[in-house]
């Protein structure tokens, strides 16, 4: 089993990451879309999260 410290699918890092099943992978690619979407800031969306830039604009429509 591999300890991973960042998500694993990031343009910062190309190593190959493999998993023992297809739950596993599953799991894996649930915990980085939640670290995208809600934790990761985005320079074009003036330094907000996916999540915050969505429903600020979502409010504004």
């Amino acid at each position: 089993m591999r300890l991973l410290i960042q998500p694993p699918i990031s343009p910062h890092c190309f190593d190959d990451v493999h998993y023992g099943s297809v739950c596993d992978a599953k799991q894996g690619l649930e915990k980085y879309f939640m670290f995208y979407n809600q934790n990761r800031p985005y320079t074009a969306f003036d330094d907000k999260t996916p999540n915050e830039f969505y429903f600020d604009n979502l409010l504004a429509m």
